[in-house]
């Protein structure tokens, strides 16, 4: 597991070509600011799509690097960088010429992509990588360095149980909080970018944060129960059958939580990426 400096003052993005690119990052800073408001964020880019990045407020200073200047480029990027030093360093570019910027940030924590990702040698510039993953779209690439998994919850039996199970089978860290009290469990939520819950007391509280939350569904009537207002487009129900009016009442269905499927939850995470990501309302997910 990567252990982030903390305190977390001062981080470096090394991405530094591509308007493209630099749309997809910006979630991903959005994200660090959220979790880290604080947090000082410098960003080492090219002049193009530093214009387009310029007065973004989750970024605190743009660091010029000028390709068109040859080594003189590396030359005055590296007299800019040994005046600072930096807690954590997000290698995001994955070429020869960005590992040689990256060598010349000081961190303890450089952290990049995995040696299949990273190519022309790229991950030997890094100190620390994140896990390998199948191809996939950028923009979820970039939200591996993002998004950190949390539960949270009591520890009953049940709960302890559920823990073991999804921290073996996860593909990512898991940092568990299981037995932290209410008042932890209320800051954990207020820094969250995401929550995922049942029908339970951390979904409402959630809510009432103005906290996007993914209502999982079944036993308990969404329509009387379901988050208060807010987050009606996230909610995956399974309690209702497709198409039917259901009315307002306190009847429990025992037999619909199973009926939710992964693929239910990830279509509402995909929703809350397209109408929630990068608004100032919510990296913990």
């Amino acid at each position: 597991m990567i252990e982030i400096p903390s305190p977390l003052r001062r981080v470096c993005v090394v991405m530094m070509s591509a308007v493209g690119d630099a749309v997809h990052v910006l979630p991903v800073i959005n994200a660090l600011k959220r979790q880290f408001p604080s947090v000082h964020v410098s960003w080492i880019l090219q002049p193009g799509p530093a214009s387009l990045v310029q007065g973004h407020p989750s970024v605190d200073e743009i660091l010029l690097f000028e390709r068109e200047k040859g080594w003189h480029a590396f030359t005055e990027i590296r007299r800019e960088l040994s005046a600072r030093r930096f807690d954590l360093v997000l290698a995001l570019q994955v070429y020869f010429k960005a590992g040689l910027v990256t060598a010349l940030t000081t961190a303890p924590v450089k952290l990049g992509f995995d040696r299949a990702r990273a190519r022309d040698g790229n991950w030997l510039f890094t100190t620390h990588r994140i896990a390998s993953h199948t191809p996939q779209h950028v923009q979820d690439q970039y939200f591996e360095f993002g998004l950190q998994p949390i539960l949270v919850g009591a520890q009953t039996p049940r709960e302890l149980a559920a823990e073991r199970l999804i921290t073996e089978r996860a593909r990512h860290p898991v940092v568990s909080t299981l037995g932290s009290g209410l008042r932890r469990l209320v800051g954990i939520l207020d820094e969250s970018a995401l929550v995922l819950a049942p029908d339970t007391g951390p979904l409402h509280m959630a809510v009432a944060l103005e906290k996007p939350v993914i209502s999982l569904m079944g036993y308990t009537n969404p329509k009387r129960t379901g988050p208060y207002r807010r987050y009606h487009d996230l909610i995956v129900d399974a309690y209702g059958e497709p198409g039917e009016n259901y009315p307002v009442s306190m009847q429990n269905r025992r037999d619909r939580m199973p009926r939710i499927a992964v693929r239910d939850v990830l279509d509402r995470v995909e929703r809350w990426r397209t109408a929630y990501q990068g608004a100032a309302t919510a990296p913990n997910s």
